[in-house]
């Protein structure tokens, strides 16, 4: 969790902000439209047990309640303080609140880091105040929050102003946009979810967002933790936040908004530049156990699915429809995300036929049009498959039949009835009367306007189990644990190194690189080609060049007849295309046989700390941009793990015919690359190899590119792994 202080937010820090007894609000209106009226009406709606207190030095009563003219006139210490001020004047105000014994805060007032330099200022003097007095703070730049079953509703806005009673149910809501976070709960209430809590952070200048993860892990009417993320400012908190919801069989699933680009000196290195902010992001979300998705209605329907049904491998869907095509386009979209359609045995099938003679029965089983005829067909077939073994889940298509008033009420008893029975979750795909569509939703069965969406919150459901079936060890694990093995020495130097310096650093990892000599004359250049049986590559050898071939700097195919001429031209190229490079020489490389070619990668990010790539490699690297990214360290069945992610199975399981198998070499590679970038994650920024060639005899890497920094950039990693 984050700090206030020097002492960690805990969840009993939390409880005076989450469950409070008692409420001041610094900024009271009368007015109940108004930003400072909205809690106090909000409150008093619902019924707040505790005590409310309003602070306005103009008004002896607002909104029928006794008004005080400071937080420092009122008459006990409260856990809550709400505060509803301009920017400017939220600093004192905190201080007296917290003289006062406030426990903790939520500020609405916006004006802080998010304008600029004069906000900034703002904002760490609210933090340094929080801090000197031990409380958590909500915001400042949020809508708040609502404990609903508490009824302690801390928020502003129209997403309550209707009506500011909140179904109580088991899915939390924390979000770090206001806007999103109040569309999130209107949408709720249209999709008939309960909520727990709900929760926006806004600048979060005190309290993160994985605070509020890590309390809810702790919560006991919490299931499932719906989340609206734009970044992570603790990588290791939201790791340990996941790590407790996951401990506590809760469902973390997240919603990223808003990416952003690796930096230019990133780009140095495709790896860095491949990575970016959102890869590292999506592959910290799924390291730590959390569900992704792509859209609000998925971050809902997915919560919802998880809640109601918890995690599932989901191998046996049953797709029943009335729509042939429909069924097509659920089956294709099933195996799009990995999901199986079960076999209906030949036994149900022909029960089926019986019913209706020229039904499809295999799965998707079309009970076809006729439905509309003999809508009692559509309970037979329903309570027969979903009854079926090995149907796990069933995705029904109605289309508009439920629109129809001589179908309606029969179709929409049949689903009730399924919903309320121990048969397999339904996932119903139609359109329906808003009243029909509560009575099916009551009976615990989710509705859907696309077969998509559907089919997607089957599968986002099933990526739990799945990621538990592939996990690896916690990310917090991994960087905690002190490996048994060391590299035989660090990296020397600063800022890009040549290719010659980079394969000396690497080859003690086991790296296998081509036979080569280092050569500063035409002359060498022309007897080291002689003693290398076959064509040679030639590379020039400069500290300043990170990608020789873009300046000229690479000759391919030469014979001993050519290289003079050929060391000759690439030299002059390079002192054409990139003036003022520093030349160190060139490599005479062995060229290797034409084959597969790998990208393998490590880098140490200043905000998600070390990681390593594997992917598709070569000179269409950027443009195929097909990897897979792991938090280091990983150890070698993770690095196995990493591989199949990567998609390269195949190539590696056997190239062109060969009996080699490069799978597990590769794993050897990534797994010492790992470890190496996490111990030396203070001098290394990145290093690459691209390509890696996958022969016959095993994997050779043919370029080699190692960028370090001075030990004291911004982009080291603090050496306990206490912050990656």
């Amino acid at each position: 969790m984050g700090t206030v202080g020097d002492a960690s937010v805990s969840s009993s820090g939390l409880d005076a902000l989450l469950r409070p007894h008692s409420i001041a609000v610094i900024g009271a209106s009368d007015d109940p439209s108004r930003v400072g009226g909205m809690p106090i009406a909000f409150l008093r709606e619902v019924g707040f047990a505790g005590e409310v207190y309003p602070v306005n030095p103009h008004r002896e009563t607002v909104q029928g309640l006794a008004a005080y003219p400071s937080i420092d006139q009122v008459p006990t210490e409260v856990d809550l303080v709400i505060v509803a001020l301009r920017a400017d004047l939220v600093p004192l105000q905190l201080r007296r609140a917290a003289e006062n014994g406030a426990r903790s805060a939520v500020v609405f007032s916006a004006g802080f880091a998010e304008i600029g330099k004069n906000g900034q200022a703002l904002q760490e003097e609210l933090v340094s105040i929080a801090r000197e007095f031990g409380i958590p703070v909500l915001g400042p730049n949020c809508a708040g929050l609502v404990a609903v079953r508490s009824g302690a509703i801390a928020s502003f806005g129209s997403h309550l102003a209707a009506d500011a009673n909140v179904t109580a149910g088991s899915v939390g809501i924390v979000s770090q946009s206001g806007a999103v976070g109040a569309y999130l709960l209107t949408l709720t209430r249209r999709m008939g979810i309960g909520l727990s809590y709900w929760v926006t952070t806004g600048n979060e200048a005190v309290t993160s967002i994985s605070d509020y993860i890590g309390y809810l892990a702790g919560d006991v009417e919490t299931r499932v933790i719906a989340v609206y993320v734009e970044q992570i400012a603790d990588v290791n908190a939201f790791a340990a936040a996941c790590a407790a919801a996951r401990a506590a069989s809760k469902q973390v699933v997240v919603l990223v908004g808003g990416t952003t680009s690796a930096s230019e000196a990133a780009r140095l290195s495709h790896t860095a530049a491949l990575a970016g902010d959102y890869r590292l992001l999506k592959e910290l979300i799924r390291d730590c156990g959390a569900v992704e998705v792509d859209s609000l209605s998925s971050l809902l329907s997915v919560s919802v699915a998880l809640e109601r049904h918890g995690a599932s491998s989901n191998r046996g869907i049953a797709v029943l429809t009335m729509s042939g095509a429909a069924g097509v386009l659920i089956a294709d979209r099933c195996a799009q995300r990995g999901l199986e359609l079960v076999a209906i045995e030949a036994e149900l099938q022909d029960c089926l036929r019986e019913i209706v003679p020229f039904a499809g029965t295999a799965n998707p089983v079309d009970v076809t049009g006729n439905l509309a005829n003999a809508p009692e067909t559509f309970r037979s077939f329903l309570r027969l498959i979903g009854a079926a073994d090995g149907v796990t889940s069933l995705v029904v298509f109605l289309g508009h039949l439920p629109l129809s008033p001589h179908l309606r009420g029969a179709l929409v008893d049949t689903l009730v009835e399924h919903g309320r029975s121990n048969a397999a979750p339904l996932f119903l795909v139609a359109l329906l009367h808003s009243e029909d569509e509560e009575r099916i939703r009551a009976a615990g069965i989710q509705v859907f306007a696309d077969p998509a969406d559907a089919v997607d919150a089957i599968a986002a459901a099933a990526a739990p189990k799945a990621s538990q079936e592939d996990a690896w060890r916690p990310l917090l694990c991994r960087r905690q644990e002190n490996p048994e093995r060391t590299p035989a020495h660090g990296p020397d130097g600063q800022g890009l190194v040549s290719e010659e310096q980079s394969q000396r650093i690497l080859a003690p990892l086991g790296i296998r690189f081509p036979r080569q000599f280092v050569v500063h004359t035409v002359e060498e250049a022309v007897r080291r080609t002689s003693q290398i049986d076959g064509p040679v590559v030639l590379k020039v050898l400069s500290p300043d060049i990170a990608h020789k071939s873009d300046v000229g700097g690479v000759r391919v195919g030469v014979a001993p007849a050519d290289a003079a001429s050929a060391f000759l031209g690439m030299l002059a190229d390079v002192r054409s295309r990139a003036p003022g490079s520093r030349i160190e020489g060139a490599l005479v490389q062995e060229q290797i046989a034409d084959g597969p070619h790998l990208l393998l990668g490590a880098a140490v990010d200043a905000h998600f700390g070390p990681y390593t790539m594997v992917g598709w490699g070569g000179t269409l690297t950027e443009y195929i941009g097909q990897v897979a990214i792991g938090l280091a360290p990983l150890n070698r069945r993770e690095a196995r793990v990493l591989i199949r992610r990567s998609g390269l199975e195949d190539v590696l399981a056997g190239v062109r015919g060969s009996s080699y198998d490069a799978r597990d070499e590769l794993a050897g590679w990534i797994e010492n690359l790992s470890e190496y970038v996490w111990q030396h994650r203070e001098r290394l920024c990145d290093l690459e190899l691209n390509p890696v060639i996958v022969g016959d005899r095993g994997l050779v890497a043919v370029d080699a590119l190692v960028r370090l920094n001075d030990g004291r950039s911004e982009q080291s990693v603090a050496r306990k792994g206490e912050r990656p």
